[in-house]
C-alpha cells in the first residue's frame, strides 16, 4: 500500500474497539468490516471522485478479508474517532487489569510489521499478559500498553527487560561512539541505567542527551506547537549532534527517531540494532 502514498495508515486491534464499545456504548462504534483488526487508510485526490478511486485501488492491492470505502464526511469521522477514543482507553485492556506505559513505541520497519505483530502477541501470551495494539502502521510504529501485574508480581516485567541476562547472554564487543537520546518513558518510569550498563559492558563510548527530544505524539506536528518542539530539540539532541557529528545516534523511541530524521536529517538506531551490528562485527559471536 505504501507505493500508493496514503495520507495516513493507522492500525486498530479488535480488542481496542471492544474497549471503546464497553466504555462509550454500542453507538460509539459504527459498522465495521469483518476481521479481528483493521487498517484505516486515508487517501487524497484533487476531487472526491479521484480520492474514492484511489481508495478502491488500495483495496484491490491490499486484498483484505473485508473492506469499506467511505467518502470524507460524518461516517469517516466516526471511524477515526475510534482511534482517538481507543488511545485514551488503552490503559485498561480486556483483562480488566491496569496496563502500563513503557512498551508503547515499537519501531519496526513497515515491511516487517506483519511478522512482528503475531510474534509480539505470542510473547505476551507466553507470559500471561495482554495489551491493546494500535499505531501508525504506515511508519512502522506500534503502540501497546501491557498489563504487567506490577502490584502483585513485578518479576514478570523483569523477565521482559532482563531477558538477555536471564539466558546467560554475553554482550558483543564494540568501540562505537554513540549519542544516546533516552525515551521519555525511560526517564519517567523504567530508567536508563540498564541500557547504559549494557553499552558500557560492550565497550561503547556513550554521550547522553538529557531532556526531551521535543516530539511526543502529534505535539510537534500541530500548528502552534511546531516552534516549541524545534526549540526543545535545539537545546538537546540537535545541538549535541552538531557538536559531535561523528557519533552515531541511538534512539529507541519512535518520536525521537522521527525528530532526529526530520530536523537533523540523520538516521538513528534502536539499542537492539546497535547490538545486532556489534554481533556482526565481533568474531567471538560469529555463530550468534
Amino acid at each position: 500500500m505504501l507505493p500508493h502514498h496514503p495520507l495516513a495508515l493507522e492500525g486498530l486491534d479488535a480488542q481496542l474497539v471492544n474497549v471503546v464499545r464497553s466504555a462509550k456504548g454500542q453507538g460509539a462504534v459504527p459498522t465495521m468490516p469483518q476481521g479481528g483488526g483493521w487498517l484505516m487508510v486515508e487517501v487524497g485526490g484533487a476531487t472526491s471522485e479521484e480520492a474514492m478511486a484511489a481508495a478502491e485501488k488500495v483495496v484491490l492491492v491490499a486484498g483484505p478479508v473485508d473492506a469499506m470505502v467511505l467518502p470524507a464526511g460524518p461516517e469517516a469521522k466516526r471511524l477515526w474517532q475510534i482511534r482517538a477514543d481507543g488511545a485514551g482507553l488503552a490503559g485498561r485492556p480486556a483483562s480488566g487489569g491496569q496496563a502500563w506505559p513503557g512498551w508503547e513505541d515499537s519501531a519496526v520497519p513497515p515491511e516487517n510489521l506483519g511478522a512482528y505483530l503475531p510474534d509480539l502477541e505470542a510473547l505476551m501470551q507466553g507470559e500471561g499478559l495482554s495489551g491493546l495494539a494500535y499505531g501508525h502502521f504506515g511508519n512502522g510504529c506500534v503502540h501497546v500498553r501491557i498489563d504487567f501485574p506490577l502490584e502483585e508480581n513485578a518479576a514478570v516485567m523483569r523477565r521482559f527487560l532482563e531477558f538477555l541476562t536471564s539466558i546467560g547472554w554475553e554482550a558483543p564487543s564494540s568501540d562505537e561512539r554513540l549519542l544516546a537520546q533516552p525515551h521519555c518513558h525511560q526517564y519517567a518510569v523504567i530508567g536508563y541505567d540498564k541500557d547504559l550498563a549494557l553499552l558500557d559492558a560492550m565497550g561503547c563510548d556513550v554521550e547522553v542527551s538529557s531532556g526531551c527530544c521535543g516530539l511526543a505524539g502529534n505535539f510537534g506536528m500541530e500548528k502552534g506547537h511546531y516552534e516549541v518542539s524545534v526549540t526543545i530539540a535545539e537545546q538537546g539532541i540537535l545541538a549535541k549532534a552538531r557538536t559531535d557529528p561523528d557519533r552515531a545516534i541511538l534512539a529507541d523511541g519512535f518520536s525521537c527517531r522521527t525528530q532526529v530524521s526530520d530536523l537533523a536529517g540523520r538516521g538513528s538506531r534502536h539499542l537492539v540494532e546497535v547490538i545486532a551490528d556489534a554481533l556482526d562485527r565481533d568474531p567471538a559471536h560469529e555463530d550468534a
